[in-house]
């Protein structure tokens, strides 16, 4: 709002005029900015940047208040068959879909992410134990399995995980991110569709 004076000829102050405009769009539109700043156009899950950020803050959170961190990264098996035989409208098809079930396997404090591709990274916050990593991730590898239907047709996809702990396997984002993927590929040889700890062997070899 802005207020202007209005004077006689004397220049005594007579009245006031102002002026309001509504800044809404404005601020809707600033927001949605960010929004595609930091969030994958496609499953609208937070990208490589909103994730390395929650990351940062999870990793302040857990030396601060000595909480647990376990990160998960993910690369689906089998797709690139699906791009290849089926198309990309479903290849991005299964991609979202693999998104909703994903944020349907975790908790409000936990993140999804997709980092690009048919790869994505679980932050899961606070974890009580090994066994309730492995309980996740178990049932991240059993909800990515099920077949997703189009119609007549439909897709089957599957998905290794590497898994990295925080300070055990990475004290940053960028090594908790590098084990978690090493881990990963340690699944891909191993037979794919499964998940495995990252272990300093891993990176030996």
């Amino acid at each position: 709002m802005s207020i202007t004076e209005v004077r006689d000829p004397n220049g005594a102050v007579i009245r006031y005029v102002a002026v309001s405009n509504d800044l809404t769009g404005i601020w809707r539109e600033d927001e949605h900015v960010r929004h595609l700043a930091f969030h994958d156009a496609l499953t609208d899950l937070p990208n490589r940047a909103l994730l390395m950020e929650r990351l940062n803050h999870q990793i302040a959170l857990a030396l601060r208040e000595n909480r647990k961190l376990a990160l998960l990264f993910l690369d689906l098996d089998g797709f690139k068959l699906v791009n290849d035989t089926l198309g990309h409208n479903v290849g991005d098809s299964v991609l979202k879909e693999v998104a909703r079930r994903l944020l349907g396997l975790v908790r409000h404090t936990d993140t999804v992410a997709r980092l690009g591709g048919d790869e994505f990274v679980i932050i899961l916050d606070n974890p009580e134990s090994r066994s309730e990593i492995e309980n996740i991730a178990g049932r991240v590898v059993a909800a990515v399995n099920r077949p997703i239907n189009f119609g007549p047709k439909f897709a089957q996809v599957g998905t290794s995980i590497g898994i990295s702990v925080f300070r055990a396997d990475g004290n940053t984002p960028s090594e908790l991110i590098k084990s978690a993927d090493t881990a990963m590929y340690s699944v891909k040889g191993a037979g794919k569709n499964h998940f495995r700890f990252f272990n300093i062997e891993m990176t030996a070899r």
